[in-house]
């Protein structure tokens, strides 16, 4: 069963070829550790996610100094005070475009109603959900600041719906 990186944006998982190639380590949560998990939930920035035991964290959002030689198994093992914080919350600015169709509801997340479902299908959609959720609320804050500076806009030219032109 491959690992999936739980950190927003990150896209790290053990069945992928070039992450086998760069080493990337999958990491469990430190559920036993209420105050160290705490501080890993507030670094990921992930609202309303609590983590399962099959949850992970990919070795791309720790230092390495977070790492320490494991003689017996010849791997590097996360130490036990390590806080990940490499993650990339930035969001993309593109230039403002008028869209002529929309899709809603194709292929973006389809549930399996099957009595068969395993818990592994649930958790890559709630993944892919909280995914959505924040990108959808992302462009909901960009719209707002475009609206509102077109409503600046209209101020400054003295625009108003009665008084413009087709």
């Amino acid at each position: 069963m491959p690992n999936f990186c739980s950190a927003y944006g990150c896209s790290n998982t053990s069945a992928k070829a070039n992450c086998k190639e760069k080493g990337i380590s999958f990491h469990h949560f430190p559920l036993n550790d209420k105050n160290r998990l705490k501080q890993w939930l507030v670094k990921m920035k992930r609202k309303n996610f609590k983590p399962a035991t099959y949850d992970r964290l990919c070795s791309e959002h720790f230092c390495d100094a977070d790492f320490e030689y494991q003689p017996f198994t010849n791997r590097r093992g996360l130490k036990k005070t390590a806080i990940p914080t490499k993650f990339c919350f930035t969001t993309v600015e593109t230039p403002a475009r008028r869209r002529t169709s929309y899709k809603f509801g194709s292929g973006i997340v389809q549930r399996d109603k099957s009595e068969t479902e395993t818990s592994s299908k649930e958790e890559k959609s709630t993944q892919t959900n909280d995914i959505l959720i924040n990108h959808l609320l992302a462009e909901i804050e960009r719209l707002k600041t475009e609206n509102a500076g077109l409503k600046t806009d209209m101020k400054k030219f003295d625009l108003t719906p009665d008084n413009l032109d087709d």
